[in-house]
């Protein structure tokens, strides 16, 4: 049995067979696009993660610039407070101090060494007690010059001015602490 096509079946036939062979070609290049893209998107999570990986090294060398930094802070901080408490030479700065600003010392002594917590450091606390025969813009004056001496850590307090009902003169009572290095 012998089919017989008709001229337009024929053409028909032809064109089913051309869109089955550019479909077949199409169908090729899905599939090679495909790979591109699966292939694209692998280079893409490596150059991402390459480059998570170069920012976290950047953030580490900027994390080691600010530790260094701290560091130096830190070190730069410490060195404003003396190895040891240098109690003649604070001692000789009173008398030098009272002398310039004309107060005369009735005493000075060691009042209390102890440990105390500045911020998250601990420091050494050296009082001085210190009572002295002076009118109030006097004691002033050699409070004055004793914070401007050679020691930043050294601060007055507890500053008291009364009246000797005796003999009638000011007296300036107050304490003179420095800090210091624990050691």
């Amino acid at each position: 049995m012998k089919i017989r096509l008709t001229q337009i079946e024929r053409i028909l036939l032809v064109a089913v067979a051309l869109l089955l062979l550019l479909n077949g070609v199409a169908f090729m290049g899905f599939i090679q696009g495909e790979d591109e893209r699966t292939s694209l998107n692998k280079e893409l999570a490596r150059q991402q993660e390459a480059a998570t990986k170069l920012q976290r090294e950047a953030n580490v060398e900027a994390l080691k610039t600010e530790l260094d930094d701290t560091k130096a802070k830190l070190a730069s901080a410490q060195a404003v407070f003396p190895k040891r408490v240098p109690s003649l030479e604070i001692l000789s700065l009173l008398v030098q101090s009272a002398q310039n600003s004309g107060v005369e010392i009735n005493s000075a002594a060691l009042a209390e060494v102890k440990k105390e917590k500045i911020g998250t450091q601990e420091y050494l606390s050296t009082r001085f007690s210190v009572k002295a025969v002076a009118l109030p813009a006097q004691a002033s004056a050699l409070l004055k010059d004793m914070e401007k001496g050679p020691f930043p850590t050294l601060h007055a307090s507890a500053l008291t001015l009364n009246i000797d009902p005796v003999s009638g003169n000011w007296i300036a009572s107050f304490d003179l602490t420095v800090y210091s290095q624990p050691p």
